[in-house]
């Protein structure tokens, strides 16, 4: 184990599997409740509402010329939120990709009925988080009617939109639909030049063969179609520092994530960097990254590159498949 590496997560990975049956036993009384829905509060719609116009304003940007009008999302985890929020603002189909199916058939039902009155309103995206340069890039009045969408939809016309939404929930799993869950997503041959625009958000730090993801997602991609991505590079919580998870052996950081569906790639942002620059028909637009002021704990990092890297906690990957 390397001398950086924090003891407790350690010990929380080897405790995981004595008391995973446990949690998994409250999970299902409070599913008996009625408690089973995570996101439940008025809030989460903003975040899902925030998130999906970032990533929109962010290809907007770029060089998106049209409103998207088949969406996927890798990674969306226990809430279709975002691509709820597409739907409502004009796409015509979403698709989620993931590691296996996480949503809850009320749970989003129930955000979907609390996205409703923030695209009623045109309301605009609220800054989240601390990343200041992004949100100054992104400007002060993002919202649906600025990035080339009609002016905000009729009340029945919305409301038509929205029993659809409604309806295809039951059904995410049918191979055709407006909405869909593809999981587990590595199960399955990708579609074939079927979306306008990829995103993710704090996702794609979990896969560990980033080569074979982008390869898949420009696949999907029709000529011409975009990506967005928003990666979280810090330790998400395993570890007190930030970048404690960078620091651990190989084989102390199998006994953290002892248990776990899924871990941390640790991958640094110059790995995914060049993981679109490697994939054929791919064509990287631009990385913008955050970096702490705060140094990295490795002291073996050298080199602009590695110095870099070390410092970025989040990263954002804009890229388009060549026509």
């Amino acid at each position: 184990m390397a001398m950086c590496a924090e003891v407790l997560p350690v010990v929380k990975g080897l405790a995981r599997p004595v008391f995973r049956p446990l949690r998994s036993l409250a999970r299902r009384l409070r599913a008996l409740d009625g408690c089973a829905v995570r996101w439940g509060n008025s809030r989460d719609a903003d975040y899902f509402y925030g998130v999906w116009l970032k990533h929109l304003a962010l290809l907007r940007r770029a060089g998106l010329d049209r409103a998207p009008r088949a969406v996927a999302e890798f990674g969306p985890g226990d809430t279709l939120g975002c691509g709820l929020c597409a739907l409502l603002t004009g796409a015509q189909r979403y698709a989620a990709f993931d590691v296996r199916d996480f949503t809850t058939e009320r749970g989003n039902r129930l955000i979907l009925e609390r996205l409703l009155p923030l695209v009623a309103a045109d309301a605009p995206r609220r800054p989240q988080g601390s990343w200041l340069a992004l949100e100054r890039m992104l400007g002060d009045d993002v919202r649906p009617s600025r990035l080339g969408f009609p002016d905000p939809p009729a009340a029945a016309s919305l409301g038509e939109r929205a029993q659809a939404i409604r309806a295809a929930l039951g059904r995410v799993i049918q191979a055709r639909g407006p909405v869909q869950v593809i999981a587990p997503w590595h199960a399955f041959a990708a579609p074939h030049e079927a979306f306008d625009v990829v995103f993710s958000h704090s996702a794609l730090q979990y896969e560990p063969d980033l080569q074979r993801l982008f390869a898949y997602m420009t696949t999907m991609l029709r000529p011409g179609g975009w990506m967005s991505h928003q990666v979280d590079l810090t330790s998400i919580g395993a570890t007190r520092s930030w970048d404690g998870h960078r620091c651990y052996g190989s084989l102390a950081w199998r006994m953290v994530n002892l248990g776990r569906p899924y871990a941390l790639n640790r991958q640094a942002a110059s790995a995914y960097v060049q993981a679109i620059r490697a994939t054929p028909g791919l064509q990287l637009v631009e990385a913008i990254r955050h970096l702490r002021e705060d140094r990295a704990a490795s002291p073996r990092r050298t080199g602009d590159e590695q110095a870099v890297d070390a410092r970025c906690d989040h990263l954002v990957l804009l890229a388009r498949k060549r026509g």
